[in-house]
Formats: C-alpha cells, sequence, structure tokens
C-alpha cells in the first residue's frame, strides 16, 4: 500500500473513510489508497509481462509512465492462457493406400489470453495504466493502439517467452460484474520474419551476353491452290436433279457451296 499520511486513529479505509477523511480538518489522503495485493510487495518476477519496445510512441497517451525505452506491462490478473503450437504434415494421394507424407511444417505460435482489470487496484508498476478515466480504460486502450499499430511485441508466460508477437484479436466483455473494471480476450500470434541479403552486381553478372541476335526470317514460298482442292465444293448438279436444286434433305441448303442467291453460281 501506498504512503498512507497521518488519519484519525482508528479510522479504516473502508466504503465512505475517503469521505470522512476529506471532511476532516488536519487529516491527510493517502497517496494512493488502493488496494494492492500481498504478493507485489516483493516486486518479483509477474508470471505474465507484455514489453513493447521503445519506438511505439503511439502508447503515450493511454499511459503516462511510457518513456522512450521499453515498456513492461503487467495486468491485474490473467485468469487464463492458452498457448497453441501445430505442425502441418504435408499428404500426397498415391494410387492405393494411405496418402504418403514427405514434409512438415511449423505454423506461427498463437497465445490467446483473458485479462481481468480492476479500478479499485493499484498497478503493478507505479502510474501504469493512468492515462484514461481508469485504469481499465487505460489498460483496454493500450491494447487496442498495440493492435491498430500492428506493433511487435514481446509475450512472456509463466510456460512460454516470445519474441515476436502481435496481436490479431482484442475483445471487451461488457456486463455487470465489469463496471468497476475490465475483462478483456486478446489472441497473439507469432510473426516469422526473414532476411534479406544483398549482395554487390559484380558478384552476380552473367557470363552470357545480355543481348539478344535477331535471327532473320525463312523464306515461304507461295503456290497457287491446286484445282481440285478450289473444285471440292463446286458440285454443281447431282445426276437426276436440276443445276442448282438443292437437297431434298430438310433446311440442308443447296448442293454447292458456290452457289448464290437468285440461282446464280460460282464458275
Amino acid at each position: 500500500m501506498g504512503d498512507l499520511a497521518p488519519v484519525l486513529p482508528g479510522m479504516s479505509l473502508g466504503p465512505g473513510a475517503l469521505d470522512a477523511l476529506a471532511a476532516t480538518p488536519g487529516a491527510k489522503l493517502p497517496v494512493d489508497y488502493r488496494w494492492r495485493p500481498p504478493q507485489w510487495a516483493s516486486k518479483g518476477p509477474a508470471t505474465f509481462t507484455l514489453t513493447v519496445p521503445a519506438d511505439s510512441s503511439a502508447l503515450a497517451a493511454h499511459d503516462a509512465q511510457y518513456n522512450s525505452s521499453s515498456t513492461i506491462y503487467v495486468f491485474d490478473a490473467v485468469m487464463r492462457a492458452q498457448d497453441e503450437q501445430r505442425v502441418i504434415i504435408t499428404e500426397n494421394p498415391v494410387q492405393t493406400g494411405a496418402a504418403i507424407n514427405d514434409h512438415a511444417y511449423a505454423l506461427p505460435a498463437k497465445l490467446t489470453i483473458e485479462i481481468l482489470m480492476s479500478d479499485s487496484m493499484q498497478s503493478y508498476y507505479h502510474e501504469q495504466f493512468s492515462g484514461d478515466k481508469s485504469r481499465s480504460v487505460s489498460a483496454f486502450q493500450t491494447l487496442r493502439s498495440l493492435a491498430r499499430d500492428r506493433v511487435i511485441v514481446q509475450v512472456a508466460t509463466r510456460m512460454m517467452a516470445y519474441d515476436n508477437m502481435m496481436i490479431t484479436s482484442l475483445e471487451s466483455e461488457q456486463n455487470h460484474q465489469t463496471l468497476g473494471g475490465g475483462s478483456f480476450f486478446v489472441t497473439f500470434q507469432e510473426i516469422i520474419q526473414a532476411s534479406v541479403q544483398v549482395m554487390p552486381a559484380a558478384l552476380h553478372t552473367s557470363p552470357r551476353s545480355n543481348t539478344i541476335a535477331l535471327t532473320p526470317s525463312g523464306f515461304t514460298p507461295t503456290a497457287p491452290i491446286p484445282d481440285v482442292v478450289a473444285n471440292q465444293h463446286n458440285i454443281l448438279s447431282v445426276p437426276g436433279l436440276p443445276v442448282g436444286a438443292g437437297s431434298n434433305v430438310p433446311n440442308s441448303g443447296a448442293w454447292s457451296s458456290n452457289i448464290l442467291p437468285g440461282g446464280l453460281h460460282l464458275l
């Protein structure tokens, strides 16, 4: 508990005590009267921490403790932390039997946590979550800023520490039990980063020339169309039918494709 300046003998800091202190001449209000869990007295390592790098200046509006160095956030309570590590095994179908496997790769790690915040508690670190009208609102806005700005953070749980994590989902449950605090569900996903190596252009010069030689096109001789090909559709008549007559099959047209409308035909 913070600095409890002189108060009336026998007076406790229960409901209404602060109003009584304010109305008592000579009495001084405590610097931070909110409850502090006794486990925090030693300032030992917290079981869940969220570390934000130094270049996330967007958090300054929601956290009076923010400075140019890395900031470690400790929430009032983490009710649940679910780590997810998945490996995908490739499958290749074969003609008979089960599919065969020739490769496996790991998916990015996921972490889902349930956070509880109380407006009547002290912060683990002094003045943390004090940039808004309440600690729960400040904590939510801090997480929202991290998600909106796509900040890569470090997350440490009791089981695992992750270096490159980003918030992919943030949910806030508001009901009659959270009027004096906040309940948040946060999902983090690991960011897989790749390194790029730039090599001098001289090391990538090909021994082949970049100039493409032009190949002259070959000579294509032309020849007249043989009469047998030109006359294969020139059927002017069929034995037993007049010249230019059509077939007796309905809608089949004339015998020759060279016959023109009006009884004319090409010769």
